[in-house]
């Protein structure tokens, strides 16, 4: 089971880095005054753009004061609720 799981991960951990690699040395950093750098792919339908996510999950608590209180406590509580499982 642990083997299939490696299998299938693995690659998938390998293609991600891969790909925010090839985006961060082809885009200019994004500008906060400015906008974004974007580079269509399919014009009219599909756009590369670089942005930086410093929050959670689709930007969830982006910089928010107590975003790091907030994450380890519910780390700690889904560790508790593992453990007494």
């Amino acid at each position: 089971m642990i083997r299939l799981l490696l299998v299938l991960t693995l690659p998938l951990f390998a293609l991600d880095q891969v790909t925010k690699r090839t985006i961060v040395d082809r885009f200019d950093p994004p500008d906060p005054v400015m906008g974004v750098d974007s580079q269509p792919v399919i014009p009219g339908f599909f756009d590369l753009v670089r942005v930086h996510n410093t929050g959670v999950a689709f930007g969830s608590f982006n910089g928010g004061k107590w975003s790091n209180h907030i994450f380890g406590g519910i780390s700690l509580l889904a560790l508790a609720v593992i453990a007494i499982l």
